[in-house]
């Protein structure tokens, strides 16, 4: 948080970087971010929940998200992924 110099606007680098140093975003690290930032833990948890890239839970090595929206290829795609996960073992689950 040095690096940022303890500036509120910092708040999206800071939970980018305790994610990226912690491998997730936990209660115990949002509840430290909010109190340095003198900040209630909502603000904190909505800025982390509000962008794809936080999670709160540990990830696994292997990661993988499939778009299951119309956009992308309507029709098409609820089969795709239960052949994906038919051929490479997946488990649903996440987000």
């Amino acid at each position: 948080m040095k690096r940022f110099k303890y500036q509120k606007d910092a708040l999206l680098e800071v939970l980018n970087t305790t994610q990226e140093t912690f491998g997730y975003l936990s209660e115990d690290l949002l509840i430290y971010v909010a109190t340095y930032f003198h900040s209630h833990l909502v603000r904190v948890y909505g800025m982390g929940t509000f962008y794809h890239m936080f999670t709160f839970t540990l990830l696994g090595a292997h990661n993988a998200i499939v778009c299951t929206g119309t956009a992308s290829q309507p029709g098409a795609v609820g089969d795709k992924r239960i052949k994906s996960h038919g051929f490479i073992h997946l488990r649903a689950g996440g987000r």
